[in-house]
């Protein structure tokens, strides 16, 4: 596949996530996706590893339980020959359980057909202290 595939199909994932659409964003994974954060912990429900499909599914019904995200903006886009995708994003939301809002930036690697997709935070440290009530 070439580079210009490889970044239309983020952006199409993009678009999906940004229209709610699940089901559309599962069309563009291989059904052995590793879709996986940078850590696992309990206060941020969608962090960990996450496998196949139904992986991503739960991924997202965990943000969504979080409470409303309010900004989701790719920022820039960048591949390379071997067929990894890196997408820097910037994306707000507010925790419905601490009232707590926050803009974030983290960083998305996809890799040929979206065999993998694993996400890093770019500041953990802050991301847990939005769930806290303290």
């Amino acid at each position: 596949m070439s580079t210009d595939h490889d970044i239309d199909t983020a952006k199409q994932i993009y678009e999906a996530f940004g229209r709610g659409d699940v089901d559309a964003i599962l069309e563009r994974v291989t059904d052995d996706v590793d879709w996986s954060t940078d850590a696992a912990i309990e206060s941020a429900p969608w962090y960990g590893l996450r496998h196949g499909k139904e992986g991503v599914r739960s991924f997202f019904r965990a943000i969504g339980s979080i409470g409303p995200v309010t900004e989701f903006t790719p920022m820039s886009f960048t591949s390379n020959a071997d067929g990894d995708v890196m997408v820097f994003i910037r994306y707000e939301f507010t925790v419905t359980a601490t009232g707590k809002h926050v803009a974030m930036m983290t960083v998305a690697h996809g890799r040929g057909e979206l065999t993998a997709w694993p996400m890093t935070c770019i500041d953990s440290q802050r991301r847990a202290a939005v769930y806290s009530a303290a």
